[in-house]
C-alpha cells in the first residue's frame, strides 16, 4: 500500500502545501499549492492565526487526498541552535544537565522554551559534544492553534533546518562527514547552514526585499556575499581546525547563473544541487522547494537525527489533562514494593501453615509415643526464628528502597554524583556516604552544593528517613580541564 505525507510551510508572505506519496520504489509529488499572504505574519497574533487558518482552509483540499496528520515547518527564523561541551556523563543524567548548560546560551528562561540535543561524538570518560536546539514555547503554541483551526493533528512540527538536511540526504549529497555550507535561497525567508553530515552546527536566516520591490541581481549577490562571509567568520572563530569542503546552493531563487557569480566572487566551487531522478513532479520547479519537499519526506523515508518537538511538547497544551496522580507515582518503585509485599505474604503463609501443620501433628501424637518433645520444639523453634529472620530482611529492603529512592528524588541540575557507599553502624542502622561534583563557574558551585543539602533536610520524607543529613567536606577538584567542586555528604539513617 502507497504511503502518503502533506507537509504545510508558513513563510513570510507566503503559503505552501506539498503532498507527496510513496509508489513502489518510487516518491512522488502528487500535489503542490501556494498561496500569498496580504502581510508578513506575526503569529501572536490571534488574528493573523485565523488568517492564515483559513487560507491553509483553502489550499488543503486542493490535494489529491486528505490528510489529518501533516507535518508543519518552523522557519529558521523562530530556531536557536547551540553548541557545547559537557564533561561525559551518563544517559541518565544527561538530559539535566544539558538543560542546566543550555541556560547559559539561550536569551530566554529555559522553562520558556521547549528544547532537544543530540551528541555528534563522545567520548567515553571524558567529554560530549552537545548540539541544542530551542523553540519559543509560543511558537509551537501559534502552530497548534492552527492545526486546531484546521481539525488537524500535526504528526510533528519540525525546524526548517532539518528537513533541508532530509531533502539533501536523499539527493546523495550528505553522505560524508565533511564541514558543508549550504545556502537556500528564497524571497520568502533564506537559509545559511554549515553541517558536518547531519549532525547540525550553524543555522541562519536571512531577507531580501520581497520580489515586487525594486532588486537588481547584484543587490541579490551582494546580500548573499554578506551572508555568507559572516558564517563563514563564525565558523572559524568556533572550528578554528576545520575548513569547508563544499559549498552548496538550492531554493526557488538559484540558477546557474547565481551560481557563476557566486563562485567567482568567493573562489571556491558551488554545487547546485537538484531532486530530479529521486523524486518525480509534474513541474520541477517545485523540487526546488527543498526544505518543503524534505518535511514531507519525514514519514516516507528516516534518518538516525530527527528533533520532533511536538511529540513532547502537545501533552502541555491540553488543559484537561492536568496533574494526574499516576505523574507522582514512581512506577518502578511502586513495583518493587508490590514484589516485596507479595513475597512477605507468601512467606509467611507458608511458614506459618509448616509451623501449625507440625504443631498439630505434635498434638495428635499419644505423649507415649513421643521419645523426645525435645526435638520436635526444637523444630518449632527454629520455624519460628526462620519467619522472624524473613520479616526483619524484607522489612529491611523496604526501608534500604525508601533510603535510596530518596537520593534521585531530590537530586537538583547541576550537582552530579561520583560515588555512593553503604554502612551498617553498630546499631544495625545504614549510613550512607555521598560523593559528587558541582560546577565551580561564577562561583555558583558551592551555592548549588548548600541547595542541595538544603533541599535534602527539608523534603517531605527527610524528616522520616534519616536522622542527620550533614556536609563533611568541600575541596576544589578538576574533571578533565573543567573546574569543579567536590563535596560528601552523610547521611544516617533512622
Amino acid at each position: 500500500m502507497a504511503e502518503t505525507s502533506t507537509a504545510i510551510e508558513i513563510k513570510r508572505d507566503i503559503l505552501r502545501v506539498i503532498q507527496l506519496k510513496r509508489k513502489f520504489k518510487s516518491i512522488v509529488v502528487t500535489g503542490y499549492e501556494e498561496d500569498r499572504l496580504p502581510f508578513i505574519p506575526s503569529l501572536e497574533l490571534e488574528e493573523n492565526l485565523e488568517v492564515v487558518a483559513n487560507k491553509l482552509a483553502g489550499l488543503l483540499p486542493k490535494m489529491p487526498e486528505v490528510s489529518k496528520r501533516p507535518v508543519f515547518i518552523i522557519p529558521t527564523s523562530e530556531i536557536m541552535v547551540r553548541f557545547f561541551d559537557l564533561p561525559y556523563l551518563g544517559k541518565k543524567e544527561r538530559a539535566e544537565a544539558v538543560r542546566y548548560e543550555a541556560q547559559k546560551y539561550i536569551p530566554f528562561p529555559i522553562d520558556d522554551v521547549v528544547g532537544d540535543y543530540y551528541i555528534p561524538y563522545e567520548i567515553k570518560g571524558r567529554e560530549m559534544r552537545i548540539v541544542y536546539m530551542a523553540v519559543k514555547k509560543e511558537v509551537l503554541t501559534s502552530y497548534i492553534k492552527i492545526a486546531g483551526n484546521l481539525g488537524v493533528n500535526p504528526l510533528a512540527i519540525e525546524p526548517y533546518p532539518f528537513s533541508l538536511l532530509r531533502a539533501l540526504f536523499t539527493s546523495g549529497h550528505l553522505h560524508h562527514r565533511d564541514f558543508v555550507l549550504i545556502l537556500d535561497l528564497d524571497y520568502s525567508g533564506s537559509t545559511v547552514l554549515v553541517t558536518q553530515g547531519l549532525n547540525l552546527y550553524i543555522a541562519r536566516d536571512f531577507t531580501f526585499p520581497l520580489p515586487s520591490e525594486a532588486i537588481s541581481e547584484d543587490d541579490i549577490l551582494d546580500k548573499v556575499s554578506f551572508e555568507i562571509n559572516r558564517t563563514i567568520d563564525y565558523m572559524i572563530k568556533e572550528f578554528p581546525h576545520q575548513e569547508l569542503k563544499e559549498l552548496i546552493l538550492v531554493g526557488p531563487m538559484s540558477s546557474s547563473s547565481v551560481k557563476e557569480k557566486l563562485s567567482s566572487r568567493f573562489n571556491l566551487e558551488f554545487k547546485e544541487v537538484f531532486l530530479e531522478g529521486r523524486i518525480s513532479a509534474e513541474d520541477p520547479d517545485v523540487l526546488k522547494h527543498l526544505g518543503l519537499v524534505g518535511a514531507g519526506l519525514r514519514n516516507l523515508m528516516r534518518y538516525n537525527v530527527d528533533l520532533d518537538f511536538f511529540v513532547d511538547y502537545k501533552e502541555k497544551i491540553k488543559p484537561e489533562a492536568g496533574l494526574r496522580l499516576r505523574d507522582l507515582i514512581p512506577v518502578e518503585f511502586v513495583k518493587d514494593l508490590i514484589l516485596i509485599a507479595a513475597g512477605v505474604v507468601g512467606l509467611n503463609f507458608y511458614l506459618n501453615f509448616q509451623f501449625h501443620k507440625l504443631s498439630n501433628i505434635k498434638s495428635e501424637f499419644p505423649p507415649g509415643l513421643i521419645k523426645d518433645k525435645k526435638v520436635i520444639n526444637t523444630q518449632i523453634q527454629g520455624i519460628k526464628e526462620k519467619i522472624s529472620f524473613y520479616n526483619n530482611f524484607f522489612t529491611h529492603r523496604r526501608y534500604l528502597t525508601n533510603v535510596l529512592s530518596f537520593i534521585p528524588e531530590n537530586l537538583p541540575p547541576g550537582i552530579w554524583l561520583s560515588n555512593l557507599n553503604i554502612e551498617a553502624t553498630k546499631d544495625g542502622r545504614y549510613r550512607i556516604l555521598l560523593s559528587g561534583y558541582g560546577y565551580d563557574r561564577e562561583a555558583r558551585g558551592l551555592s548549588m552544593i548548600y541547595d542541595f543539602l538544603e533541599k535534602l533536610n527539608t523534603a517531605p520524607s527527610s524528616k522520616d528517613t534519616f536522622s542527620e543529613i550533614k556536609l563533611i567536606n568541600v575541596a576544589k577538584g578538576k574533571l578533565e580541564e573543567f573546574n569543579v567542586l567536590k563535596f560528601s555528604l552523610r547521611m544516617d539513617a533512622k
